[in-house]
């Protein structure tokens, strides 16, 4: 367990974090209902922040897909790329390799697969530095993470997720509470 101890998230960290939760608390207040999965979202099911990220990776239905997009926009960012399965925004005062990334329509059923409710559960079920927020599941988490590795070796982008080792500590332990 001392990777988790261990770790003390730099100012840049401090920053994205931020970002995370003056999206999350917006979106809330908008009416807008996001999950947030990947290192955020487990790191959140944990209760604390266990790594740098790089990413928000967001699930969103499509009707709250464009108020979404305007938010982020209004936040400072700017489309990065789109492909089949998401859109990638950037805001160079988050780090010049940080991005939001928000799936589209296809993912979200493809992760949905598993049930509506491991993806999108009815209330708040995370916690990082003192604010909640939505996340999967463990049950969504694991239903994500093997159909991200799956998808990644079929087309032969990567043999394994690079955070595999360290996403395992983390459910094991959640699994373990």
């Amino acid at each position: 367990m001392t990777f988790l101890s261990s770790y003390v998230p730099n100012e840049q960290q401090k920053k994205q974090l931020q970002y995370l939760k003056d999206l999350v608390e917006t979106c809330q207040r908008e009416n807008i209902k996001i999950t947030v999965y990947g290192g955020y979202g487990l790191d959140g099911l944990l209760g604390r922040l266990t790594r740098d990220h790089h990413d928000i990776d967001i699930l969103v239905r499509e009707p709250e897909r464009d108020m979404l997009k305007s938010l982020l926009l209004t936040f400072g960012f700017h489309m990065e790329r789109e492909n089949a399965s998401k859109e990638v925004f950037k805001n160079m005062d988050l780090g010049k390799d940080f991005q939001v990334e928000i799936n589209k329509q296809n993912r979200l059923e493809e992760f949905t697969s598993v049930g509506e409710k491991e993806i999108f559960p009815d209330k708040e079920n995370a916690c990082l530095e003192g604010f909640y927020f939505t996340t999967p599941t463990l049950k969504g988490h694991d239903h994500i993470h093997e159909m991200q590795s799956r998808r990644a070796k079929e087309r032969g982008w990567v043999s394994e997720y690079r955070h595999s080792e360290h996403t395992t500590k983390i459910k094991d332990i959640l699994r373990s509470n």
